[in-house]
């Protein structure tokens, strides 16, 4: 991982910084695994006896909270909302996506287009007309129907399964095992037989979108089930044929 320094980071959060701007910084913690080379933050008094106990050399904290710490010969980052600049702070500094390149041992359509960056798994499945963005990533197991439409920078972890037609936008991440466009439940029944209802629809998934692991999302069944931007799937989450669910949801 490339280390930061505190001087950049501040400049990234358009925050004010004292200190030595040149501290070092890997990744980020609670305080009491810190190391040194990690962030920390602050952002209500109770935590600061915490905060001076860590290792960690880098506290991002309120100005009205940072007395304490100025004693402590600590590198502050100032920020009223702490706790926000953290979250950032972490996305910053997260480790980078895996170089692209695609394993030997994925097998990948002529007719699909992979952009530049694009990392590919081993074992991994693209079928005809794929298009996958600049800088995604598909996790060793993982399949592309055909036609799939993968957007930049998304990141699909190891066995995610997207069924033909599904589209995606940018910054999408999907966690290990999730099944994305597959059938939804629908069925006529007629003396005594079930006849299975057209599953023929589309499924599509907004920009930044977060679905967790064995999570299930269903096509739609002749029209489209819509993920807005923004919307928070947990773990082992179901949902059903033509269902929207609007942005920011979680």
């Amino acid at each position: 991982m490339t280390l930061r320094t505190a001087k950049e980071l501040a400049e990234h959060l358009a925050c004010a910084i004292e200190g030595d701007g040149n501290t070092r910084l890997r990744g980020v913690a609670g305080p009491e695994w810190a190391s040194e080379e990690d962030l920390v933050y602050v952002d209500s008094p109770r935590h600061l006896e915490r905060v001076r106990e860590s290792k960690a050399c880098c506290v991002i904290v309120p100005p009205a909270q940072a007395g304490d710490l100025r004693a402590a010969g600590r590198t502050l980052l100032l920020a009223e909302k702490s706790k926000l600049a953290f979250v950032k702070a972490a996305a910053w500094l997260a480790v980078p996506a895996a170089a692209g390149g695609v394993h030997a041992t994925a097998v990948i359509a002529k007719s699909a287009r992979l952009g530049a960056g694009v990392s590919v798994g081993p074992f991994a499945v693209i079928e005809d007309e794929v298009t996958v963005g600049d800088g995604s990533e598909v996790g060793a197991h993982g399949f592309l129907g055909r036609q799939v439409r993968l957007g930049a920078n998304c990141r699909l972890h190891p066995r995610v399964t997207v069924y033909a037609g599904t589209r995606l936008g940018e910054r999408v991440i999907v966690h290990a095992g999730a099944v994305l466009g597959s059938d939804g439940f629908g069925y006529v029944t007629d003396e005594g037989r079930h006849w299975k209802f057209p599953q023929v629809g589309r499924l599509e998934i907004g920009d930044d979108v977060e679905i967790g692991a064995n999570t299930t999302v269903d096509r739609g069944s002749l029209g489209v089930t819509r993920l807005g931007a923004q919307v928070k799937l947990d773990n082992l989450v179901h949902v059903a044929h033509n269902v929207e669910i609007g942005e920011r949801t979680i």
